[in-house]
């Protein structure tokens, strides 16, 4: 337990120190409404501060999930998004960066063979104002390479932070 304790502690130390602003991160799991859409919903990850997908169930698998945020009043002018992922063993998870309903960034996580490490998505030259709706969407999916029963792992689509700067 007190690893995993400090797991989460590193995870939050890192993230933090990868951006400029720490006002400026949207946590998943804190910011974000997870759109209900009767399709693939997310769930909160506790343990990774994350949003994930329940990939043992075979309907939600290769397909996208999503969450949104409404841009808030601000005097700031944001003109970059930073989304931070976590890379998993079992596959290498899409994601989108959607804007007012239109895809203005796609990634694809590295392959790892260390789970839970933050892997980051830059997409610069935009601008955002109040009442702007930022989604982001991931998807579970395999590489084929973990068994697990009859048929190989899922990674979850797991995300943790949009950074605004």
């Amino acid at each position: 337990r007190l690893l995993l304790l400090m797991s989460c502690v590193f995870s939050a130390y890192t993230l933090a120190n990868k951006v400029e602003n720490t006002s400026n991160i949207l946590l998943a799991n804190e910011h974000f409404q997870i759109e209900n859409t009767g399709l693939i919903p997310y769930y909160r990850h506790k343990a990774e501060k994350a949003l994930a997908i329940n990939a043992g169930n075979v309907n939600y698998r290769n397909q996208f999930a999503y969450a949104r945020y409404q841009v808030k009043k601000s005097d700031k002018v944001f003109t970059q998004l930073q989304l931070t992922t976590l890379t998993e063993i079992d596959g290498e998870s899409r994601y989108q960066i959607i804007l007012n309903d239109k895809v203005i960034g796609e990634y694809q996580n590295p392959e790892t063979e260390k789970d839970y490490q933050e892997s980051t998505f830059v997409i610069a030259n935009i601008t955002l104002k109040e009442g702007d709706v930022i989604k982001v969407a991931s998807m579970a999916v395999t590489n084929g390479k973990i068994p697990e029963n009859d048929e190989t792992a899922f990674a979850r689509g797991r995300w943790r932070s949009l950074t605004l700067k």
